[in-house]
């Protein structure tokens, strides 16, 4: 998550900048109150001048929360609490002279103790609505983000399976290409959904990337497309695959077209055993279509991060 500390300072400017200046406008309106009624010298009037200060505190920070629900923020969370927590206790710090202020005028100084002692539990319980708040938003924003993701993925393959088996319907129209235009139709059926976002030759951190669609805030899909020249290039092109990935990215594919060989059971039988061997393989991962594979390979600069690499092999090969 990029650093969102500014945009959190702005935020809290705009919800919280003027609550005092509010609150004291209310408690002035509660002890006017109080005071035409004849009630001001009671401990009724200090709690009603008390709530003034947690009703206040707390709408704002459910407005805030609604705010960054609705637009969806990514923020950091850590640092949201931080300064949600200090506003708690400039508001309670407040609360407990304000109390002070009202007890000792209406002589009952000798109750500020458990006044005070009620403030600090009342604090707690502010404290524990702000970490339940952001708890229960940022879980649900991983929640959903992962669930976008995955989606998106799924998405991607299916679009690159629709193309590679247009071209294994019609082997005769697409066999003459190259590798960069077989590369290339597949990123104008991505684009057909993704609106441009799907490029080609990207660079991203080693070197020029096949197909790249970049998403704000998550991971990048990556993908890259082969002729089959044998189980060694294979091998191959999934370390170009990793070299590529960034510690966001986790979700790739390798589209590998056969051309030239007649045998293509035989090429399917082999990526099995050729992903098994590669020195970064975790596990295959089940994967119900025919002629795809889908693997767990553990990332190059560290182990403890997994890369799903999805195999598409489509057989563009005709017996002139």
């Amino acid at each position: 998550m990029s650093d969102t500390k500014q945009i959190i300072e702005s935020m809290l400017k705009e919800y919280f900048g003027d609550m005092q200046k509010e609150i004291s406008k209310k408690t002035a309106v509660v002890s006017q109150d109080f005071i035409s009624r004849g009630l001001y010298n009671s401990t009724a009037c200090t709690n009603a001048l008390l709530g003034v200060y947690y009703d206040k505190f707390e709408k704002r920070i459910g407005s805030l929360f609604s705010f960054v629900d609705e637009k969806a923020l990514a923020l950091n969370w850590d640092y949201l609490e931080i300064k949600l927590h200090e506003l708690a206790e400039q508001v309670c710090a407040k609360a407990k002279s304000q109390a002070s202020q009202h007890l000792v005028s209406a002589s009952l100084a000798n109750l500020i103790a458990s006044f005070h002692s009620s403030i600090d539990k009342k604090k707690s319980e502010i404290f524990g609505e702000v970490d339940n708040k952001i708890q229960l938003v940022s879980m649900l924003q991983a929640s959903t983000a992962k669930q976008q993701d995955g989606d998106e993925y799924e998405n991607i393959l299916s679009i690159i399976r629709h193309a590679g088996k247009t071209y294994e319907e019609t082997p005769k129209t697409y066999s003459s290409h190259n590798e960069e235009e077989l590369r290339d139709i597949i990123l104008a059926n991505l684009n057909g959904l993704y609106k441009g976002k799907a490029v080609g030759e990207r660079f991203r951190k080693r070197g020029k990337t096949d197909i790249t669609i970049e998403f704000d805030d998550r991971a990048a899909f990556v993908a890259e497309c082969k002729i089959w020249r044998g189980g060694a290039e294979l091998s191959k092109a999934i370390d170009q695959l990793l070299s590529y990935l960034t510690w966001r990215d986790c979700k790739t594919a390798l589209v590998v077209f056969n051309k030239d060989n007649a045998g293509f059971k035989q090429i399917q039988d082999q990526i099995p055993e050729i992903l098994q061997s590669h020195s970064n393989f975790d596990r295959l991962v089940q994967c119900d279509t025919d002629g795809e594979w889908r693997c767990m390979l553990n990332s190059k600069e560290d182990s403890e991060r997994k890369v799903i690499v999805h195999v598409f092999v489509f057989n563009l090969y005709m017996n002139e």
